[in-house]
C-alpha cells in the first residue's frame, strides 16, 4: 500500500499548488486590506512550497516508507496556512481551505493511523479557531461542515484503501494465474522437445502426413534408411517415395480405411530410396489431433528386408544344423558298421593276395581268386565312400599342388569320356600347396568331373578344369554349400564347370543327399563323397547351376604354407624287412593275415588278443620289439594300449590300425616316439611300406626272438 501512497504524491502536490496558488489570487480580493498582505504571502509560500514537493517527488521518487510522512507534511502546510487565515481573520467562513486538506489528504494517506493523526491535527486547528470567537454563531454551522468534511475524507479513504485491497488481491491472482500459465507453458514446451527429440531419434523409421497425405515430419532413421534429406520429402506427397503399385495400393484402400478407422497396422508397403532402390516395409498408424485443429498421423515403419534377412539367416542355419546332424547320423551308422566290415575285407583281401602270389600264374582257380580280390575292393570302396561323405575317413594328409593333383585326375579320365565331350584347362602355376589325403581328394575331381560329363551328355559339350587363388570373407563364406563356418583367409579355389543341362532348385537343393540321383543309373554317393571329403579337409564347396545354362563347382581348399612333396614311386617293390613286431588284434582272420603277410616280407611276428595281452608281452621280451601294430578299436584300446606300451619301452614304434575314422590317434597317443596310422583294409604292399616307413624313422634296430 505505501508504494501506491508513494504513486499519489505527485499528481496531490500538484493539485494542492494549484489550489493554494489560486488562493493566493482570490483571496486578497475577499478580505479586509489589514489582513490581505499576510494572508497573500502565506497563500504564495504554500503553493511554493508544494510546487517545489511535487518537482522534487516527479523527478527523485521518494521511498515507499517515507510516502505517509511526506503526504502529512503537505498537509501540514495547508493547517498553517488555515492557521494564518484564523489568526487574521477571525472568520470560520474562511475554514474552506481546511475543508479541501481534509479530503484531499483523506484521499491520500490509505494508513488508518496517518489518517487518524491527520483528522486529529485538523480538529485541533478547528477547536483553536473555535475558542479564539467563542460568540460567532457561524463557527457551529462550519463545525458542522468540518466535520462532514472528515467524514468524507474518512469514507473516501476506507472506500480507496478496500478498492485498493481487492485490486491488490486481483492483481496477485492474476500474477499466480499468469505464473501457473508460464509454468504449463513451459512445461508443454518441454513436452513438446522431449517428444520431438524422441520422434527425431527413434530407433525405428517414423513420419507424419497430413490430410492431403503430405509428409509434414521424418525423424533420422527415416532419413538414414531412405537416403533423402528433409528439403527432399517435407511437402511431398507420401506416394512419391513409394513403389507405383505400393502408392495405388495407398491411395485407393490404405488411406482411406485409414482415415475413417484413426489407425492402421501390418500395412505392406514398399518404399524407393534416393538412389532408385526399393524395400519392403510394415507400417502402423494412428490418426493424432492436432493442438491447432488439425489432423495428421504418426506413423512406424519397419523395414521387412532385415527381418527376412533375419528370417533367411536362421533358415539356412537351421537347414546347416539339420545337415550337420544328418551327417552325424550317418557318421555314426557309417562308424558303427566300418570297423567291423573292414576286417573282414581286410582278411579277405590279405588272403586273397598271399594266394595270388602263392598260385601259379595259370593255375585254373586264380581267376576265382582275383574275382574275390576284385569284389572285396569294391567293398572297401563303397565303405571309404561312406566315411568320407560323413568327414569321417581315415586320412593321411599331405601337401600336394592342386593343380598337378587336378591335371592328372582328370587326364586319367580323360580316356574313358566321349569324343563329342572337350576337356579344358586354365590351372595356374605356383599356387601355395594344399594339405590333403590324396587318394581322397582323387576321389573329389573325378566325381566333380563325372557329373560334369554327366550333364553335358552325348550331345558333347564342354568341361573346364580351372584352379586360382582366392581370399574369402565371412559374407563369401556364409553363402558356400558346405564351409559356412570356416574362417576368413586365403584358398586355393578349383572350378570345375560344364555348359550342360543345368539344374533346377529342386535337384541342387538335394544334390548332396547320399544315395540321391538324377541319373537311371549310379548309387548316388558322389557328391555326397566330394562333400564329405572337403568338409573333412576344412574346406567348402560353391555351386552354381541354371536350367540350360551350365553347373559350376567351387571347391574352396585352405592354402599351406609348407611345399608340396614330391611324387613317389607307387610301382616301385616293397622292400623287404627284419625285425620282430607285435600285432594286437581282437579279429583273428585279420591279425592271422596280418602275420602271414609280415612273415613273407621277412618280419618276425608275435600275436596278442587285445590291448592287455599286448602289454604282457612286451613286458616279459628280454629284447624290445621292433614295433608294434595295434588296432584302435580291440579291447583295451589302441590309444591306451599305445601309451601303456611307451610307458614300457618310450622308443617303440607304433603302427596304429582301423577301419574308421583315425580320429588324430597318433596326436592323441601323448608322448613322444615314432607314431603312424594305417587305414583297414590295406594290401600287403600298403602295411609292408607303412611298417617300412616308420622304422625308417625310429633309430631302432630291429630285435629278434630268442
Amino acid at each position: 500500500m505505501n508504494g501506491m501512497v508513494r504513486d499519489s504524491l505527485a499528481p496531490t502536490a500538484l493539485a494542492a499548488t494549484l489550489v493554494m496558488a489560486l488562493l493566493a489570487i482570490t483571496q486578497p480580493l475577499l478580505v479586509l486590506p489589514e489582513s490581505r498582505l499576510v494572508i497573500t504571502l502565506s497563500s504564495i509560500a504554500t503553493s511554493l512550497t508544494l510546487a517545489a514537493i511535487w518537482l522534487v517527488v516527479r523527478r527523485f521518487p521518494p521511498p515507499t516508507r517515507l510516502a505517509h510522512p511526506i503526504a502529512a507534511a503537505m498537509a501540514l502546510l495547508g493547517y498553517l496556512n488555515t492557521g494564518v487565515y484564523f489568526a487574521e481573520l477571525h472568520d470560520p467562513r474562511h475554514t474552506t481551505t481546511l475543508m479541501l486538506i481534509v479530503i484531499a489528504a483523506g484521499s491520500v494517506l490509505l494508513s488508518r493511523r496517518w489518517l487518524a493523526a491527520h483528522l486529529g491535527g485538523a480538529l485541533a486547528i478547528f477547536a483553536a479557531a473555535a475558542w479564539s470567537a467563542p460568540t460567532d454563531p457561524m463557527w457551529a454551522h462550519f463545525g458542522v461542515a468540518i466535520a462532514f468534511a472528515m467524514v468524507i475524507a474518512a469514507l473516501l479513504h476506507e472506500v480507496r484503501l478496500r478498492t485498493l485491497q481487492r485490486l491488490r488481491a486481483s492483481l496477485e491472482e492474476l500474477t499466480h494465474e499468469l505464473a501457473e500459465r508460464g509454468r504449463a507453458e513451459q512445461a508443454l514446451r518441454a513436452s513438446e522437445t522431449r517428444f520431438r527429440q524422441i520422434f527425431e531419434h527413434a530407433p525405428v523409421m517414423m513420419h507424419s502426413i497430413d490430410r492431403e497425405a503430405r509428409i509434414v515430419a521424418v525423424n533420422d532413421k527415416w532419413i538414414a534408411e531412405t537416403g533423402y534429406t528433409r528439403d527432399d520429402v517435407i511437402g511431398r506427397a507420401v506416394t512419391a517415395v513409394l513403389t507405383p503399385e505400393s502408392a495405388e495400393t495407398v491411395v485407393r484402400e490404405t488411406l482411406p480405411r485409414f482415415w475413417r478407422e484413426g489407425a492402421i497396422q501390418d500395412v505392406a508397403v514398399r518404399l524407393v530410396r534416393r538412389d532408385g532402390s526399393s524395400f519392403d516395409v510394415l507400417l502402423d498408424a494412428a490418426r493424432v489431433e492436432m493442438q491447432d485443429g488439425t489432423t495428421s498421423s504418426l506413423t512406424v515403419l519397419r523395414n521387412e528386408s532385415v527381418r527376412k534377412r533375419a528370417e533367411a539367416e536362421r533358415e539356412r542355419l537351421r537347414h546347416q544344423l539339420f545337415e550337420a546332424r544328418k551327417l552325424e547320423s550317418l557318421g555314426l551308422l557309417a562308424g558303427g558298421i566300418a570297423h567291423d566290415f573292414n576286417n573282414l575285407l581286410g582278411a579277405i583281401l590279405g588272403n586273397a593276395h598271399l594266394t595270388l602270389e602263392a598260385l601259379e600264374a595259370d593255375h585254373p582257380e586264380r581267376p576265382a581268386i582275383a574275382e574275390i580280390q576284385i569284389a572285396a575292393e569294391r567293398g572297401a570302396l563303397l565303405t571309404r565312400q561312406l566315411l568320407s561323405y560323413a568327414g569321417r575317413a581315415p586320412a593321411e594328409r599331405v601337401p600336394v599342388d592342386l593343380s598337378e593333383q587336378s591335371r592328372e585326375v582328370a587326364e586319367l579320365l580323360r580316356r574313358v569320356l566321349p569324343p563329342e565331350v572337350v576337356l579344358r584347362f586354365d590351372l595356374a602355376d605356383s599356387l601355395p600347396a594344399v594339405e590333403v589325403d590324396p587318394g581322397q581328394f582323387q576321389q573329389v575331381v573325378m566325381n566333380l568331373l563325372r557329373n560334369a560329363a554327366d550333364a553335358v551328355g552325348p550331345a558333347g559339350g564342354e568341361i573346364l578344369v580351372r584352379t586360382s587363388l582366392a581370399r574369402l570373407e565371412r559374407p563369401e563364406l556364409a553363402h558356400l554349400v558346405v564351409g559356412a563356418g570356416l574362417e576368413p583367409g586365403v584358398y586355393v579355389r578349383l572350378d570345375i564347370s560344364d555348359d550342360g543341362c543345368g539344374m533346377d532348385p529342386e535337384t541342387r537343393e538335394r544334390l548332396f543327399d547320399p544315395f540321391y540321383t538324377s541319373k537311371g543309373s549310379g548309387h548316388g554317393l558322389g557328391l555326397p563323397v566330394a562333400l564329405g571329403v572337403v568338409r573333412a579337409h576344412g574346406g567348402g564347396i560353391a555351386l552354381e547351376s541354371e536350367p540350360g545354362v551350365g553347373t559350376c563347382f567351387r571347391v574352396y581348399l585352405p592354402a599351406s604354407s609348407r611345399a608340396a612333396e614330391p611324387r613317389r614311386d607307387d610301382d616301385s617293390l616293397v622292400q623287404r624287412g627284419s625285425g620282430r613286431v607285435l600285432i594286437a588284434d581282437d579279429e583273428d582272420a585279420v591279425r592271422r593275415v596280418a602275420r602271414r603277410i609280415l612273415e613273407r616280407q621277412g618280419y618276425t611276428v608275435t600275436e596278442a588278443t587285445d590291448g592287455g595281452a599286448a602289454i604282457e608281452c612286451v613286458r616279459e621280451a628280454e629284447t624290445p620289439f621292433a614295433a608294434a601294430l595295434l588296432d584302435l578299436r580291440m579291447p583295451g584300446g589302441g590309444v591306451e594300449t599305445a601309451r601303456a606300451l611307451r610307458e614300457l619301452d618310450p622308443e617303440i614304434p607304433i603302427l596304429l590300425q582301423s577301419g574308421f575314422d583315425a580320429d588324430d590317434a597318433t596326436g592323441r597317443v601323448g608322448v613322444d616316439g615314432p607314431t603312424a596310422f594305417l587305414a583297414k583294409p590295406y594290401s600287403p604292399r600298403a602295411i609292408g611300406e607303412a611298417l617300412r616307413a616308420l622304422l625308417a624313422r625310429s633309430e631302432r634296430k630291429p630285435g629278434r626272438d630268442r
